[in-house]
């Protein structure tokens, strides 16, 4: 198997867990089985999330430094601005999102706040 379909195959198997694990039916199925212990949901949510991940980004990684790589496409040199700008864009818009949550609880360290009902 190249490189690229390894990749992709690696990262569409930790997408869909990944997404799965995120839905309220996988959350309600976790919370009767782990019981008192759904607090550590979100820290088990990201342990597997990084197992998951991690063959891909060493595919990825192994490729990217080895000198054989092939390229996926080719853009013309006019776009590059466009794709820099957008890429800054993103990193924008994923620091504002980190920034309005609470890293440790996002990370599942520390207990969600929950507001009280009148």
């Amino acid at each position: 198997m190249d490189e690229i379909t390894a990749f992709v195959l690696y990262f569409l198997a930790f997408a869909l867990i990944h997404s799965v694990l995120a839905t309220d039916n996988a959350k309600e199925r976790a919370e009767k089985i782990l019981k008192n212990n759904f607090r550590f949901y979100r820290i088990i949510y990201n342990i597997i999330s990084f197992v998951t991940a991690a063959p891909a980004f060493i595919v990825w990684w192994r490729s990217s430094t080895a000198s054989s790589t092939s390229f996926v496409y080719i853009l013309p040199d006019w776009i590059s601005p466009i794709i820099t700008l957008l890429q800054l864009l993103a990193i924008g818009l994923f620091g504002y999102a980190l920034f309005q949550n609470d890293l440790l609880e996002f990370a599942g360290l520390r207990k969600k706040k929950t507001i009280a009902s009148p």
